[in-house]
């Protein structure tokens, strides 16, 4: 299976070479672009080694003009004990750019907080930001988005389905997500955000019994030789829509990068989640990682890297380490 797995990873980095000779030699047009990203990894995992193929986005970009332009990006990953997945679609929205400083996105375009810490974290390639590990949010939805930048404030407003963009579905009432960040002296950066909405839990014989909600906080720096940030959430009834039971869930995460030397840099991240306060509150989840990176170009980026996660659930307590080389390639 990881010498499949790797023959994936070779054909992919083929594909992704290969991506912008074939754009040229076209003779696309200059409003017309096409990009990629792809996230790999081999590892061990208590005792089983594997390649991964976390992520393959390839994007296209096309201006119709000054004004308006239409984004598209394709998702494929194949990760160890499964089967390559559906070809997702994260992001396809049409954009109307409004004045300098704001945008309006219709279709499936980035949520307002996910995208945020991922671009504060700077580490996505190694690890999911805390949200997506926790299971309380989504980096894209379908819907409208606005999102402007007021001198040292930029905002976000999502008016959306609320079902995810892997797996669309309409509720009876849109769910809405919105952060707000202000940009400090000396690279400091605030960011409070927040989220309500039914999920598109709320059509079918199923009574609704709550409404999803979340808040969001956080703070971080970012400078020219390193970065360091904490985050936190409470999340009220995420998964307990159509549940008579309520239940709260909170986490909060910590991170922080040093260049070392212009093409190393060192690393580590913790998080804590406590997914069910109120149905199972023993619950939790501790994660850690740490690592070195190497990046000789701006196009390529590997870590070797070492995680552990302890998780209790009903009394029962689980423990995994994961040591490894992780990749990040655009092109």
């Amino acid at each position: 299976m990881a010498s499949i797995r790797m023959l994936s990873l070779s054909c992919a980095l083929a594909l992704s070479l290969a991506a912008p000779a074939h754009a040229q030699d076209g003779g696309s047009s200059d409003r017309t672009r096409i990009s990629g990203t792809i996230f790999a990894n081999a590892s061990d995992r208590e005792g089983d080694f594997d390649a991964e193929l976390k992520r393959f986005f390839v994007n296209i970009d096309h201006d119709f003009n000054e004004d308006w332009s239409l984004h598209f990006t394709s998702d494929v990953q194949w990760v160890r004990d499964s089967d390559p997945t559906d070809l997702w679609v994260p992001h396809m929205y049409l954009q109307r750019r409004l004045g300098q400083n704001a945008s309006l996105q219709v279709g499936s375009a980035p949520q307002p907080w996910i995208p945020r810490m991922t671009k504060l974290n700077g580490f996505r390639y190694v690890d999911s930001p805390l949200l997506a590990r926790a299971g309380v949010g989504s980096p894209a939805e379908w819907g409208v988005h606005l999102k402007g930048q007021q001198g040292a404030a930029s905002y976000a407003v999502s008016v959306v389905t609320g079902s995810g963009y892997k797996k669309p579905t309409l509720g009876d009432t849109p769910d809405v997500e919105a952060a707000v960040d202000w940009q400090l002296a000396d690279g400091w950066t605030v960011v409070l955000g927040g989220y309500r909405g039914r999920r598109a839990q709320d059509r079918g014989p199923g009574g609704v019994e709550h409404t999803a909600t979340r808040l969001n906080a956080a703070l971080a720096y970012v400078g020219e030789a390193g970065r360091w940030g904490v985050e936190g959430f409470e999340a009220d009834n995420w998964n307990r829509i159509n549940r008579v039971e309520p239940d709260e869930s909170r986490g909060w995460s910590t991170w922080g990068s040093y260049r070392v030397a212009p093409e190393w840099t060192v690393f580590a991240r913790h998080d804590r989640i406590t997914p069910s306060r109120l149905l199972d509150p023993g619950a939790e989840n501790e994660f850690s990682q740490a690592g070195v990176e190497w990046s000789p170009s701006r196009n390529l980026r590997l870590a070797l890297a070492g995680k552990r996660e302890e998780i209790e659930m009903a009394g029962v307590r689980r423990s995994g380490n994961e040591f490894g080389i992780w990749a990040q390639l655009n092109y």
